[in-house]
């Protein structure tokens, strides 16, 4: 992950919205957006950022928000959920969680 050039990302996001799509349809709901994945860094590590929204089925769209982090060990996920309409409003407070991750290994 920390070498992959733009072509691995494509690839990597084209996987994600797959899995994304099937487990959103798998409860009735809908992806309605998936945005590219990029490299970045969580607690100090290299990270994917990934980011879609979908439906619920109450008819909400909600953002998902999620980092990949590997570590020697295992694959850790750290995602977040948010309202749509609740994202400009509690966006400050997610990326304040974000930026407070510590991954020690």
């Amino acid at each position: 992950m920390v070498d992959a050039n733009e072509s691995d990302l494509r690839l990597f996001t084209s996987m994600a919205e797959k899995a994304s799509r099937d487990m959103v349809a798998s409860g009735g709901q809908q992806l309605l957006e998936v945005r590219p994945l990029q490299k970045t860094t969580l607690g100090g590590r290299p990270a994917l950022f990934f980011e879609a929204i979908h439906t619920t089925k109450e008819g909400r769209n909600m953002v998902v928000r999620q980092y990949l982090v590997p570590t020697d060990e295992q694959e850790l996920r750290f995602t977040f959920h948010v309202a749509v309409d609740d994202q400009r409003s509690l966006l400050p407070l997610i990326e304040r969680v974000e930026s407070s991750v510590t991954i020690d290994r």
